[in-house]
Formats: C-alpha cells, sequence, structure tokens
C-alpha cells in the first residue's frame, strides 16, 4: 500500500503529456463542443490571414484607381465582409470556449470527487499526501485552462504566424524569419516555466494548507469561544503574517526566475518586431514591396506582435499552474490497492488474528501482534490510556483502515480483502469525534441509513422514542424538521445535544455489529449512566464494540479488552480483571481516586 502511494506522490507529468491528456479528456468528454473550438479556431485564423490579404487588394486596387470603379468597392464590400464575420467568428469563441472549460472543470472536480473515495483512508493520516491532495483539488480549475492557450497556438496563432511567414517569403524572405523571431519567445516560455512551476508548488502546498488553518482558527465560528475568551486572537494573527511570509518568499522566488525568462523573450521578441520593421521600409525604398503592401503588412505584423505579447501575457497565465494540474492527473489516473465487492455474513464470529498496523509516515506501530476473538452476539469494552490503540483497533473492525500485516474475518471472510462498503453494510458506529450537520434534526438522525424509512415505515419515530428525546418547544418550533444551523436561520445545539444526535444516528442505522467509540464524552454522568443501559439493551442480539474511557461502566460488557501502548495486554470479564494485578486495575484504581474519599477503601470485588 506504501508503494502506491509513493508511486503517486513521486509522478511527475511532463507539459506535452498534460496537454495530450487533457485534449484526450475533453474530447471524448464533449466532442461537439470540441470540434466547435477547433474550427471557430482556424476561421479566425483564416480570417486574420484573409484581413492582411484584402487590405492588401483594396490599397493596391485603389492606388491604381482615379475614381469610384467597380473594383474599388468589390475590394472594399471583401474586405469588410471578412472584418465583419472575423468579429462574429471571435464573438461566438467568447462564448464557446468559456462553456466547454466551465463543463471540463466540472468534470474534473467530480472525477476526482470520485477517485478519492478509492483512496484507503489511512493516507489521509500522511502529511505529504494531505499536501498533494491540496494541490489536486486546486488542479481541477486550471487542468483544461492548461488546454485552451495550447490549442489557441496550434490552430490559430501558429497557423497565422505559418501564412503570414509564407506570405511575407513572396517579397523577402528575411521579412519571414523575423516573424519566426516574433513568435518563437512564447514557445521558449512554455518550455521554460513549468520546471520553475513544478517547485515553486512542492514548495508552497503545506504553507497554503496551513494558510488555510488559520483563517479558520481566526474566523470560523467554532473557534471565536476559546480566540475571543482567551484573547488568541492577536496569535493567529502573528502566525497568518509569519505564514504569509513564508507563502510571499516562495512565490517570489519562482516568480523571479519566471520574470527574468519572459523579459530575455520579451527582448528577443522586441528585436524580431524592430527589424521586421526596419526590414520593411528598407523593402519599401528599394521598390521591393509597394506602399498598399507595406500599408497592410506594417498592420498585420503589429497585429501578431500584440497577439504574442497577449499569448504570453493573458493566455500563459495558466501555465502557471502546471504543477497543480500534474497533482491532479497523478490523483485521477493513480492506481489504489485494489478491493473485492462481495457478501458478508455479519452474524458470524470476528476474529483478530496477529494484527499490526502502522499510520503511514510511522515506524512505531499503532497496534501491535493483536490477537482475539468475538462470539456473536458478545459486547466488548475496550480501554486503556489515550494513544493505547483503542481507536486505531475500531477502525480496524470497521475496514475503514486495512492491517499491515495479520487478518480481520467477519464468519469466514477476510475484511482486508473487501471493499470499505461492503465491510460497512453491516456495521453501524458512533464516534468520538463525529460531525454536525447543518440539517434539520430528522435529517441528522436519518442520513445513516436514508432508505429505512421506505422499508421500515416509522423507524425514525420508533428510534427516538426509544432514546427518549425531549424537545424543548421555545428551541425547536419545527419539532423533528428544526434546522440545526444558525447560519441558515435554524437553532443551534450544545455538546451534549449534539452527542446524543450523533448517537442516534448510529441506532437508526440498525446493523448486526455496533462499534462505539468513546460516545458519551460530552455528555454528563448521570445522562452517561442512562445512555449505556441504552447501549446495554440495544447490544442483545449483535455484536458490540465500546471504547471507553470510563472504567466503571464496563461493567455492562460481557468481556473487556485493555489496551497498552498498541498491544492487548490484558482480557476478562469485569470481575477477573478487578481482581487480578495488571493495567485495568491500575486504570480503575486512578479513576476511583476522583471518588472514593478514603485511600484506604477498596476494590469492589
Amino acid at each position: 500500500m506504501k508503494d502506491n502511494m509513493r508511486a503517486i506522490l513521486n509522478k511527475k507529468y511532463g507539459f506535452f503529456q498534460l496537454f495530450l491528456w487533457t485534449v484526450r479528456e475533453s474530447f471524448f468528454a464533449y466532442p461537439l463542443h470540441f470540434f466547435l473550438f477547433i474550427v471557430l479556431d482556424v476561421t479566425n485564423c483564416l480570417l486574420a490571414f484573409g484581413i492582411t490579404y484584402f487590405t492588401t487588394q483594396f490599397f493596391s486596387v485603389v492606388q491604381r484607381s482615379s475614381s469610384y470603379s467597380r473594383q474599388v468597392v468589390l475590394s472594399l464590400c471583401l474586405l469588410c465582409m471578412v472584418t465583419i464575420l472575423s468579429h462574429v467568428v471571435n464573438g461566438t469563441g467568447h462564448s464557446v470556449i468559456p462553456a466547454l472549460k466551465l463543463k471540463l472543470d466540472r468534470d474534473a472536480l467530480l472525477k476526482l470527487e470520485r477517485k478519492m473515495q478509492s483512496v484507503p483512508p489511512e493516507w489521509f493520516e500522511h502529511t505529504e499526501f494531505l499536501d498533494f491532495v491540496e494541490k489536486a483539488y486546486k488542479g481541477t480549475e486550471y487542468c483544461f485552462a492548461l488546454m485552451v492557450p495550447m490549442l489557441r497556438f496550434l490552430f490559430q496563432y501558429g497557423p497565422y504566424c505559418v501564412l503570414m511567414g509564407i506570405y511575407l517569403w513572396q517579397f523577402d524572405p528575411v521579412l519571414a524569419l523575423c516573424v519566426v523571431l516574433i513568435f518563437m519567445p512564447t514557445f521558449l516560455s512554455i518550455i521554460i516555466k513549468p520546471d520553475v512551476i513544478f517547485r515553486l508548488e512542492d514548495n508552497v502546498a503545506p504553507v497554503r494548507r496551513m494558510d488555510t488553518y488559520i483563517k479558520k482558527c481566526m474566523g470560523d465560528p467554532e473557534y471565536f469561544k476559546e480566540t475571543r475568551t482567551l484573547g488568541i486572537g492577536s496569535y493567529f494573527k502573528e502566525k497568518f503574517l509569519e505564514n504569509t511570509g513564508r507563502l510571499n518568499y516562495h512565490i517570489w522566488q519562482a516568480q523571479k526566475k519566471i520574470k527574468l525568462v519572459e523579459m530575455a523573450t520579451t527582448l528577443i521578441a522586441v528585436l524580431g518586431y524592430g527589424g521586421v520593421m526596419a526590414l520593411l521600409v528598407v523593402s519599401l525604398l528599394r521598390g521591393r514591396i509597394s506602399a498598399a503592401l507595406y500599408a497592410s503588412v506594417l498592420s498585420s505584423i503589429a497585429l501578431l506582435y500584440a497577439l504574442c505579447d497577449d499569448a504570453a501575457g493573458h493566455f500563459l497565465a495558466p501555465f502557471d499552474s502546471v504543477g497543480i494540474v500534474s497533482s491532479y492527473a497523478a490523483l485521477v489516473n493513480g492506481s489504489f490497492p485494489s478491493k473485492e465487492e462481495g457478501h458478508i455474513d455479519f452474524n458470524g464470529r470476528i476474529t483478530v488474528e496477529d494484527v499490526s498496523f502502522c499510520y503511514p509516515g510511522s515506524d512505531k506501530p499503532a497496534l501491535d501482534h493483536i490477537s482475539f476473538q468475538i462470539a456473536e452476539g458478545e459486547t466488548i469494552a475496550v480501554v486503556g490510556n489515550n494513544g493505547s490503540g483503542k481507536t486505531t483497533l475500531s477502525k480496524i473492525l470497521l475496514g475503514i483502515y486495512t492491517p499491515g500485516s495479520g487478518t480481520v474475518k467477519i464468519g469466514d471472510t477476510d475484511t482486508g480483502r473487501m471493499a470499505p462498503q461492503t465491510v460497512g453494510a453491516g456495521m453501524s458506529a458512533v464516534f468520538q469525534k463525529f460531525q454536525k450537520y447543518k440539517m434539520s434534526i430528522s435529517d441528522n438522525i436519518i442520513i445513516s441509513d436514508y432508505t429505512l424509512e421506505d422499508r421500515d415505515p416509522g423507524a425514525f419515530h420508533q428510534c427516538m422514542d426509544r432514546f427518549d428525546m425531549e424537545l424543548e418547544k421555545e428551541n425547536f418550533s419545527d419539532g423533528y424538521d428544526t434546522l440545526l444551523s444558525r447560519d441558515f436561520g435554524g437553532t443551534e445545539l450544545s455538546g451534549g445535544q449534539w452527542q446524543r444526535i450523533a448517537i442516534l444516528r448510529g441506532i437508526y442505522r440498525n446493523r448486526s455489529i455496533m462499534v462505539l467509540d468513546e460516545p458519551t464524552s460530552a455528555i454528563d454522568p448521570l445522562e452517561e449512566t442512562k445512555l449505556y443501559g441504552i447501549f446495554a439493551e440495544l447490544a442483545r442480539g449483535r455484536t458490540a464494540l465500546i471504547v471507553t474511557h470510563r472504567i466503571g461502566l464496563t461493567k455492562t460488557a460481557d468481556r473487556i479488552m485493555v489496551m497498552d501502548q498498541g498491544k492487548l495486554v490484558q482480557m476478562g470479564t469485569y470481575r477477573e480483571l478487578a481482581a487480578a494485578d495488571g493495567k485495568f486495575r491500575e486504570l480503575l484504581q486512578a479513576q476511583k481516586k476522583w471518588y472514593i474519599r478514603n485511600s484506604s477503601d477498596t476494590l469492589p470485588t
């Protein structure tokens, strides 16, 4: 698995690789729209050259005529028609091209979102991968902006310069070479700039991610309480300015190199432009070209220079993001460890055999050769100090993380080979770090199994009645349809109330296996005791794993697992573990000190 991630992180696409890939993606997604784009660019090229040609013809006819002859009117009409048609086609392009880019950017984001669903969840524990994802998501906005200017060069600017070069070659070959001097610097910029941008994006991705986080700490409502009460806004302001300074430094170093390249290439273009002007004057004075040709070519060369200058400035701006586009392409084209879809008998025994697990980027095992069995319908409590591996174990059992070694079996099925959605289909869970969805109370709960109400009408109200959650009319005027967000005109809940909603969400998802990871950390002890009674009732007839730091509440479990530094150090009933020397008795004694005044009081047997 680490090899898969490293292959994606190290994948680098060259500029032309990215261009060809985006062309292929856009063509197969919207062939008609793509073809229209190419036709418009080719038409614009021909019309731009046509303006030069018919301008020359018009001035030549005027120079030879002494009155409003039929030829003068005809040549003027042709010039006007070509000019008007050029504006019409150009205006159509202003509508077609942005519409195509908008569709392709939307598809790029959707494709990345779908791909992210296949990413192993443990990869998100790796800092380098998080930086990579940051660049990939930003790259969705630029991947097809990269394609547009290149197609413009291939089908409009490039052919226009070739046609102008051939046209000028007839009068003076040196004029054609000067056209190359005007046009080539833009291509030099395209070749040189990407390498600089690649290095810049690798350096600034973690800094940008920190910038986003600091802004969240300064402005998000969930941070207001501590930020205002403790007066730490000034601290985050200093951190923000410090981080912004680092970001600006990296950008400045890259932009300095880029601007030096642009200055050099622009100087070459200016010299080419000046050379053309000088040669045109020389050709005119020597009689190689007529005054009419001089006027039309002069205006055409000015247009050519303006196009190249515009391309180097406006159209090449997206090339500054070639580094993040490479990250996007590497991620959507990357391969992830394959998982199987299939059927699991969730009513079977759970067998964990010699399981070890390390988080990406860490050499210290979070789980170290864990082995145990959970019988069908058994309730297991898991206790241990912070960092002992309790939560990691729960995520392994839920199929969220894949063991680095060893196996987890439900019945006869090795869950490490199965897709997470297959493993999760027969499980329900309540996590300590739960989500607060800005939706109604009912939506916050039924989201865990949104088709259940169709299969079992009244399931929601049965769940609410069983949990006995009361709603004050003054705060919840719309009952279960009350929106839980002040941002959208609703109400807000306390931490304990939000945790009750999270518990209800897990209970509503009625499955054979239930995992509760510190489900009552924000609830007062009396309410917690009541809830654990409900959990004990719910656990009957199903397999349950309860991760808790409250040792006294483990009495509701059939057996207790004691974790310490990633190892399973004890396992047994409450009575067995409380009577034996070991980690469980140590944890129990430490918690009893908060409730027992006389230190000579003995532990229960």
